[in-house]
């Protein structure tokens, strides 16, 4: 967002929220209700240029939530003036077939698509239009340059996604690395992937390699726009290459 603060899901015992991150610590900002209850967990969320911070359940649904930074922020569970919950639900067609379990977006012709590749045994990809703030029907587009990943006809899970911000080599550049168990020798998964250009008429996402990554059941995939910066005494600068 453009006050550049850090802005995530976090789950506690009793609920999940939207919550923020800068200098001063992690604070809450709203709580997030269920379109249909029950407690799937938030874990993936990001702003698009028009400031809407989309996230998925995995319950069907996308949400929307938007001026997130006009909401009072609070530091405890127990406070009594939350932020009216005006986030907007969108469904029911936004299925773990349909969504993968981390997104970013792509701006391309004036338009805003959140991206991801859905947990499946040949890496699709699934592209929703949210340019106007009210998502469409997610399309389902194959890929190309993932080959290496596909594991004999098992489900692989690309759960972390990050687009590099601005002032580095990679502005701007949009990566992937699939999810992998570290302590299994037979899980070798140590590379990003880049999103190079997606085919709007063919339907097809290409992907080239984007560099190393160490092995991990699930990164954080946190996008920011400009710069990176450690909370806490100091705000000391993280270099964004």
């Amino acid at each position: 967002p453009t006050n550049n603060k850090l802005y995530c899901m976090m789950a506690t015992l009793n609920y999940q929220s939207i919550a923020v991150v800068d200098e001063t610590g992690p604070a809450l900002v709203m709580k997030h209700e269920p379109a249909e209850g029950g407690s799937n967990l938030c874990f993936a969320a990001v702003f698009d240029s028009n400031e809407n911070y989309w996230y998925w359940c995995n319950d069907k649904y996308l949400y929307r939530a938007q001026k997130l930074d006009t909401k009072t922020i609070l530091w405890s569970e127990n406070d009594d003036d939350w932020s009216a919950n005006d986030v907007k639900a969108f469904g029911q067609e936004f299925t773990d077939d349909k969504v993968g379990a981390d997104f970013i977006v792509w701006e391309e012709g004036k338009k805003n698509y959140l991206i991801s590749i859905v947990e499946s045994t040949d890496n699709k990809v699934s592209v929703i239009d949210v340019t106007t703030g009210v998502p469409k029907k997610p399309k389902i587009f194959k890929s190309s340059g993932l080959e290496s990943t596909v594991k004999n006809g098992q489900k692989v899970t690309w759960g972390s996604s990050w687009t590099a911000p601005l002032g580095g080599e990679n502005a701007g550049k949009a990566f992937f690395t699939p999810d992998a168990k570290p302590e299994s020798a037979n899980e070798k998964v140590d590379s990003l992937f880049q999103l190079e250009k997606l085919d709007f008429e063919a339907e097809k996402a290409y992907f080239v390699g984007g560099g190393m990554a160490a092995p991990a059941q699930w990164h954080d995939g946190f996008t920011c726009k400009t710069k990176i910066a450690r909370a806490g005494k100091g705000r000391q600068e993280i270099d964004s290459r």
